[in-house]
């Protein structure tokens, strides 16, 4: 049996896949111990076609590439992986992630350190060395609105609460195929991962964490991009509270008149005046502090719109 299967699900970003691959093929492990899967998400640009010329390149089994009939998102795009794996451990990655060449070894030999197939070893994701971050993206880091876990928060690297749950995480592939897979109607890139934890906890899941296993995100850092990441953390939200209601509670977007009026005018603020200064701030790389409390106001508000939106759409509120 194969050691170990990377699973990468991607959506029309080909050069950056292929950048990431460059690193995955390259690891200090025997080629015939792990292998690579890449689920296309069904992309509308060359994906399909440079992929099938780098496999036969390859030859053997190392690179293995699969297409999704239709896009459904990066859970059901995993789900495929896990599937089609035949690795006995899974190790989740992204396509804007660079690993370092001992990264898989370095995943395996925790797994040995901390046996079991309820344990799941998480490794830092980092903003990669040489990434250009304007002012008000070096304020989103420094107040931890990232995308990126701030694993400084971990406490106990052997028992790591499953809100860190996220790539570059291995888990054992029977612990999955026995206790669940990733939710397909969380659809975004976002809240999955920490929702099939949650879920995985209830039948002993585990997570440990490992500083030493260190992998390089060279996804785009913007004010665009945390605007729309703040609109799809309040829909998840809303979508992870009707599914488990125990765990997120949204009580109290049930607000009163005069609150939901304070809100519509704080909201018009953030839409209507703040956030075409905050994305000319971004863009022009301005270093002004009170656009630091700008953003993080802006930010804010998107998200909590973004859920009443959600809560009204569901029939959430009362």
């Amino acid at each position: 049996m194969l050691q170990l299967s990377v699973i990468i699900p991607t959506f029309n970003r080909r050069e950056m896949l292929f950048r990431c691959l460059d690193h995955l093929e390259k690891q200090t492990m025997p080629r015939d111990t792990y292998e690579i899967l890449v689920i296309d998400d069904h992309s509308p640009d060359d994906t399909p076609q440079k992929m099938a010329e780098r496999v036969q390149a390859l030859g053997g089994d190392l690179l293995r590439f699969f297409r999704q009939e239709k896009n459904g998102g990066p859970s059901a795009a995993r789900n495929r992986g896990i599937r089609e794996a035949r690795g006995e451990w899974l190790l989740f990655l992204d396509d804007d992630i660079l690993v370092a060449p001992n990264t898989l070894e370095l995943h395996l030999n925790a797994h040995r350190e901390q046996p079991g197939e309820n344990v799941a070893v998480l490794g830092i994701t980092r903003v990669a060395p040489g990434t250009p971050i304007t002012p008000l993206m070096r304020y989103m880091l420094e107040s931890g609105k990232s995308p990126l876990i701030d694993s400084s928060r971990i406490q106990d690297p052997n028992n790591v609460p499953f809100g860190f749950f996220q790539t570059n995480t291995s888990v054992a592939r029977n612990f999955l195929l026995a206790h669940g897979f990733f939710d397909e109607e969380l659809r975004f890139a976002y809240g999955e991962d920490t929702e099939l934890a949650y879920r995985l906890q209830k039948h002993g899941l585990r997570i440990v964490f490992r500083k030493n296993i260190v992998v390089d995100h060279y996804g785009i850092l913007s004010y665009h991009y945390a605007r729309r990441r703040a609109h799809i953390a309040g829909k998840v939200a809303v979508l992870t509270h009707r599914k488990h209601p125990e765990w997120l509670d949204i009580g109290f977007l049930n607000y009163g008149a005069k609150s939901r009026l304070a809100i519509q005018g704080k909201r018009f603020l953030a839409e209507q005046v703040l956030d075409p200064l905050l994305l000319t701030a971004d863009a022009r790389q301005w270093d002004l502090p009170v656009l630091g409390r700008a953003c993080g106001f802006c930010l804010s508000m998107h998200q909590l719109s973004s859920m009443l939106d959600t809560a009204k759409a569901e029939h959430l509120l009362a």
